[in-house]
């Protein structure tokens, strides 16, 4: 055997498609909106100068109002906790559309790079005036953003000032609103907000088939109309509970149908945002999916190490915090009953184009959003958890990071509430399709959720779990499993406070290989003695030095030349290989203690599409 020194390396490698666009320009926002009034929000005085009139449209709602109480901080905390982003709306069929929408695919030849446009509803108080307040209502102003877009209208404007926006692929109006705050005992308590807007918003065209007509000719010059006629009514819970988290709307124009300034009535929906307190208590509906806990599934005796420690919440939240990629959907590759029945996307209403992957769902993505979790320690060692979140489907056609944003509830959302046990490791929730009502009827399905602590070649999640149904129903589904794969920068901030290592299992095949007898060839020696290889450097800790090594190994190139000739798709595919796992490292070490390098970096000797894992052998041939 030869005389040189070498490690034992995880290398991870991928292949998956960039994309390149050729449209750059749809995007431009510079030059293609339409701003209507701005004012700096340093200098914006919030007027109260409609009352009057406000008294006169909202009497319903002071009639049925409670006392605002005092001692209750609910008032001074409504800017914080009542505003939403990215909820959902619609309006009525009728004759009285709201905005016009520019397509890009009439406008461009590679219209399947587009994805669809979403109906979106953001809402915030901008100011409460505190110094007028009623026995039963306190006067607020708003501001409320509904837009047709392929992004996103999680931006809060600057200040309430109307204003109209339009270019290829995305429509916004704002409408400033003032009006007032009640709380009221109906419905099982609810906070009320009704207010009386105005804006600058598009104009219809009565006398054409096509209301929207100008937008063929120039819609960077809209033909604007000012309307101060416009109600919204504002309904949220008191409490946000599992079955009970729904922020609904209504927005109507006072004006008479005859009216080019009217529209058809517009309905709001969205849900409770990360400031929001929530109450968990929803033990009959947990204890229906998961009594007995734990719920035996076939993660429980998997031979997988999972994590129990005090920390779950923090890791949780690490995972599918701000900026975290989504989980992906396994295959129903074991499915063995009908089309019909594999093609289910666990819970979730599958369209055409889901039920056309065949139980692949490729490209189709789920994210948990909206996490509450509170851990407690419990008796000795042992603590637990109480978790809520929202369950978000992306279908491959829609804009992921914009879609996982929205707050709205729909078919391919599930609301969840569950428990974790140190005892077990594993979250089980019960989850609630769509709109949830008080009896929780859609609440029928079950999640299991694990983080692993072990990893091998055949387990490279930092996260998994599965949805399956609780309904006896001919509408059950086969079980939906997910997961998150591992990426090697991202194992430090996921397990900084935890002890994850590596399961080598090929490493006699890999030295078989590296010791096999080769020719001798002088060509090879000449090479050998020429090139310098990456190796351990000497540094103050072996852990220090792998962890360069794991750097220098890491490589990222084009499958494909650059530039690219013009017989090549453009769409190239990306070559990558990452080290997981080197020696006793496991993922990366920033050279900063937390303890004892071995206690926190340990391995034992002892799948997923376009992703391909492999375990070899590092040697040192300088």
């Amino acid at each position: 055997m030869k005389n040189t020194a070498y490690v034992v390396v995880l290398v991870w490698s991928f292949c998956w498609l960039l994309l390149l666009f050729d449209f750059t320009n749809s995007y431009s926002t510079a030059s293609s909106s339409v701003f209507v009034s701005t004012i700096s929000e340093s200098t914006m005085n919030y007027n109260y100068d409609r009352i009057d009139e406000v008294k006169k449209h909202c009497a319903p709602f002071l009639a049925s109002a409670s006392d605002l109480k005092p001692e209750v901080d609910t008032v001074y905390n409504i800017k914080e906790d009542l505003y939403f982003v990215d909820g959902d709306w619609r309006q009525e069929v009728g004759q009285a559309p709201l905005l016009p929408y520019i397509d890009p695919g009439n406008q461009h030849s590679n219209f399947s790079d587009f994805k669809t446009p979403l109906d979106l509803a953001s809402f915030w108080i901008m100011d409460v005036d505190r110094s007028h307040r009623l026995k039963k209502s306190v006067s607020v102003n708003g501001i409320l953003v509904l837009g047709t877009t392929l992004d996103s209208l999680g931006y809060k404007p600057h200040d309430d000032s109307p204003h109209f926006q339009i270019w290829s692929g995305h429509t916004q109006l704002s409408i400033s609103f003032q009006g007032i705050y009640t709380e009221s005992k109906k419905n099982g308590g609810e906070r009320v907000m009704c207010l009386l807007g105005s804006t600058m918003f598009p104009s219809r065209e009565s006398d054409s088939s096509n209301p929207w007509e100008w937008t063929k000719a120039n819609y960077n010059q809209p033909p604007l109309l000012q309307d101060d006629q416009i109600l919204l009514v504002l309904r949220y819970p008191m409490s946000f509970t599992l079955t009970n988290r729904v922020i609904q709307g209504e927005m109507k124009s006072l004006n008479s149908k005859s009216n080019l300034k009217y529209f058809d009535e517009v309905h709001i929906l969205s849900q409770l945002g990360q400031s929001v307190k929530y109450e968990f208590g929803s033990e009959r509906f947990v204890s229906k999916s998961c009594a007995p806990y734990p719920y035996n599934d076939s993660f429980v005796n998997g031979g997988i190490d999972i994590y129990k420690g005090t920390g779950f919440c923090e890791i949780l939240g690490t995972i599918t915090g701000e900026g975290a990629g989504p989980f992906t959907i396994v295959p129903n590759w074991r499915c063995n009953g009908t089309d019909a029945y594999c093609s289910k996307l666990g819970p979730f209403v599958s369209d055409k184009e889901i039920k056309a992957t065949d139980g692949s769902f490729k490209g189709v993505k789920l994210f948990m959003k909206t996490i509450k979790c509170e851990q407690k320690a419990a008796q000795g060692n042992a603590s637990s958890a109480r978790v809520a979140a929202v369950f978000r489907v992306i279908p491959q056609r829609e804009n992921q990071y914009a879609v996982a944003m929205r707050s709205g509830l729909s078919n391919m959302t599930v609301v969840a509430e569950g428990i974790w046990k140190s005892s077990t490791g594993q979250l089980c929730m019960v989850g609630c399709l769509g709109l949830v009502d008080s009896d929780g009827s859609t609440c029928d399905s079950r999640i299991c959720l694990y983080i692993p602590l072990s990893f091998s070649i055949k387990q490279r999640s930092i996260i998994f779990g599965s949805f399956s149904s609780t309904s006896r129903s001919n509408d059950s589904y086969f079980p939906l499993s997910f997961e998150k794969l591992v990426y090697p920068t991202e194992l430090w901030n996921y397990f900084r406070n935890s002890h994850p290592y590596y399961s080598y299992s090929k490493i006699e095949q890999a030295g078989a290989i590296l010791e096999k007898h080769e020719p001798f060839s002088f060509q090879t020696a000449v090479k050998k003695s020429l090139l310098q290889f990456p190796k351990v450097e000497d540094t103050e800790t072996l852990i220090t030095g792998l962890s360069l090594l794991a750097e220098d190994l890491t490589l990222h190139s084009s499958a494909f030349p650059d530039p690219l000739p013009r017989s090549q798709p453009k769409r190239p595919a990306d070559f990558q290989i990452e080290v997981l796992s080197l020696g006793p490292l496991f993922g990366r070490f920033w050279n900063v203690s937390y303890g004892d390098e071995e206690t926190l970096y340990h391995n034992e000797a002892q799948y997923t599409e376009k992703t391909t894992s492999y375990e070899c052998i590092c040697s040192d041939y300088t």
